[in-house]
């Protein structure tokens, strides 16, 4: 008996290790959203999901239709603009999935070092892609996608920032892509392949840090000040409080 209980304890440990990541392996204790967001917060990456939402309310970008915010299984990659048709879609590449958490690691051991180590390890060990993909994937939304990737970012801080105890549906997730998309395509820097590799691996490790503390803070009853940071992170992205817009089934609105 004792010999069969220590197969299944040693069959238990092994079957652990060949988990996949989970999505709170990411998590940076002793940081706050602004601490965790700092090392991108001068680049292009903040720049871009600045500009995605800004766009939505001040009238520059129109509102897709009825009809494209809700086709849920056949958008295209592509976004077309009167300029023509912009793709927003990149291949995935293990070189720029590196520099990124070289650069991201670089700038934190500067502030903190010992999160720093931590997340290095635990990156040599999970891959931030497939936790970002299988965390995106139910809505419809793609890891290898720029405008897919900008739209989960958002959606992830304002369910923060509002302490939200309810998923989205599909069709509000896919009508705020459609918007964002619209947005990005009138971006020019962003028809480089490089430029939207570059951008949205950055974003989808920014991601998946503050999703791993918004697990965290629920756990440990910090919500309420992690919400705050993540609240004043995309103000100061955006210069939209997530507090006074909600998620419709036409995508983000202003708050009655």
């Amino acid at each position: 008996m004792l010999k069969v209980a220590s197969r299944l304890i040693a069959l238990l440990l092994s079957s652990a290790i060949a988990l996949p990541a989970a999505a709170d392996d990411f998590f940076l204790p002793g940081m706050s959203p602004m601490e965790i967001a700092a090392p991108w917060n001068a680049g292009e990456s903040a720049r871009i999901q600045g500009l995605a939402m800004q766009a939505q309310f001040s009238g520059e970008e129109s509102r897709p239709s009825p009809s494209s915010a809700t086709r849920p299984d056949n958008r295209p990659d592509a976004a077309t603009t009167a300029q023509g048709t912009v793709d927003l879609s990149y291949p995935p590449s293990d070189a720029v999935k590196q520099q990124v958490e070289r650069n991201y690691l670089d700038r934190l051991r500067q502030t903190h070092p010992e999160a720093a180590n931590q997340l290095a390890a635990q990156l040599r060990q999970s891959d931030y892609r497939d936790v970002f993909t299988n965390l995106v994937q139910p809505y419809g939304l793609s890891g290898n996608n720029l405008a897919d990737i900008v739209t989960a970012y958002s959606i992830l801080n304002w369910m923060i920032a509002n302490q939200s105890a309810n998923n989205p549906s599909r069709q509000a997730v896919l009508a705020e892509r459609d918007q964002t998309a619209a947005t990005l395509s009138q971006i020019a820097s962003l028809n480089d392949t490089q430029q939207r590799q570059q951008v949205g691996e950055e974003i989808k490790l920014l991601f998946v840090t503050l999703h791993s503390g918004w697990q965290a803070a629920q756990r440990e009853g910090t919500l309420s000040q992690y919400s705050d940071g993540v609240t004043t992170l995309f103000r100061q992205q955006s210069g939209i409080d997530p507090r006074q817009i909600v998620l419709t089934e036409a995508g983000f609105q202003p708050r009655n």
